[in-house]
């Protein structure tokens, strides 16, 4: 009796091992039918061969499918004289983006240029694409009297083109991230900032007074107007805000994660419940940008380091907000206080070195700028309920400067 107990111990074992091998060697999965052939040795091979093919197929169909979304993700290819939706001729490309690029047109109909926005073929890209035209037809067509109506870009049709969702928006000039690229990164004079910044409060303002929050808000979102201002002289800024494909209205499901890294408001990297006034920290951003040159924020993928650059620029983080953060960014704080803040300040040593290179904001910004100084310090504030709206901003002492 003990001898036979042995033996089907054995047996087990072994069945075990042939059992492990054969899904870790042939990547297959256990089932009923594999069971079934490791215990009926006589048809354990065939099973084996069987289970083998059906794996080299689904391999196939994988990546069959991998293949068919990556010939999706390019570009459109653009023909020479190509013509859109029997009206746009196509004049030269613009620019290319994640979602697609962008081209400009000649509008036979109205004998004038226009911009189009060539999907990817890729759903998400789509799905995003329609939501943004919907949004741009819904809050044109309201408060038409407000003068931020004038200050988020147009789109007047949208149509496919060879299996390519495209958007026709009015024709306008470079992106502030591409003018100060051809200035080497250099900052605009005082009068360029306060008609960029103007302009994109009153954008700001008609957004928020629909119910929408923009959400990514960043110099390559915010178009100017001339087409003729090719960054080498200065001259009239007179902007206009574009990509509304995130764009969210205050009673939808607000997504945790928003805004580009570098512009991204605390509240959104501590995944607290976030408003539209996560807009007003990206201008508080842009605002320093515009000023300098340089991106306020460089946190290198890393949301423990911009925590530590966010509290060097605006001091420690509220305990309140730390209360209400996600499981996931706990994990940045202590539940003491050093040195009046909770953060666990980065252990990095060349981290901690460029926090103590960094320079603060406020001494970025010339003395006799205080005007400035003093929006961007009502903007850049960690507690949101603290920070202007674009309707007090635009009352800021800042716009009430004359310059020669």
């Amino acid at each position: 009796m003990l001898l036979e107990n042995q033996l089907i111990n054995v047996q087990k074992k072994i069945k075990q091992f042939i059992l492990c091998q054969t899904t870790r060697i042939f990547n297959l999965q256990v089932d009923d039918s594999l069971e079934y052939g490791i215990n009926n040795l006589s048809t354990f091979y065939l099973v084996i061969v069987m289970e083998w093919s059906r794996s080299r197929e689904r391999e196939k169909i994988k990546k069959q499918r991998e293949k068919e979304e990556t010939k999706k993700e390019k570009h459109y290819k653009l023909q020479k004289d190509e013509i859109f939706n029997q009206r746009y001729l196509f004049v030269q490309a613009i620019s290319d983006g994640t979602f697609g690029r962008v081209v400009r047109v000649f509008d036979g109909g109205e004998n004038d240029f226009k911009a189009i926005k060539i999907i990817k073929s890729v759903k998400r890209h789509i799905q995003s694409a329609k939501i943004e035209y919907g949004i741009l037809r819904t809050i044109h067509q309201q408060n038409q009297y407000h003068p931020g109506n004038e200050k988020i870009v147009r789109a007047y049709e949208a149509f496919s083109h060879k299996d390519n969702y495209c958007i026709v928006f009015e024709d306008l000039g470079l992106s502030l991230y591409d003018f100060m690229r051809g200035k080497y990164f250099g900052g605009f004079e005082l009068k360029a900032v306060q008609e960029i910044l103007y302009d994109c409060l009153q954008g700001l303002d008609f957004m928020h007074a629909s119910g929408y929050t923009h959400t990514d808000l960043k110099p390559e979102n915010i178009l100017l107007i001339d087409k003729q201002q090719k960054g080498k002289k200065e001259g009239h800024y007179h902007v206009k805000i574009i990509d509304l494909g995130g764009a969210v209205f205050q009673t939808e499901c607000h997504s945790q994660l928003i805004n580009t890294r570098q512009y991204r408001a605390p509240e959104v990297i501590l995944r607290n419940k976030w408003t539209n006034l996560s807009d007003m920290w990206c201008m508080g951003c842009i605002a320093v940008e515009l000023f300098t040159g340089q991106q306020l924020f460089k946190p290198k993928g890393n949301d423990f380091y911009h925590l530590a650059m966010i509290e060097k620029h605006c001091g420690p983080i509220p305990i309140e907000m730390i209360q209400q953060c996600r499981n996931e960014a706990r994990e940045y704080f202590n539940e003491y206080q050093l040195n009046d803040s909770f953060l666990k300040w980065p252990d990095d040593q060349f981290m901690v070195q460029e926090l103590s290179l960094m320079k603060v904001f406020k001494a970025l910004i010339p003395q006799n700028q205080q005007e400035l100084l003093n929006l961007i310090e009502n903007l850049i504030v960690i507690e949101p309920l603290k920070r202007l709206t674009p309707k007090q901003a635009l009352e800021h002492e800042f716009f009430k400067l004359t310059f020669n």
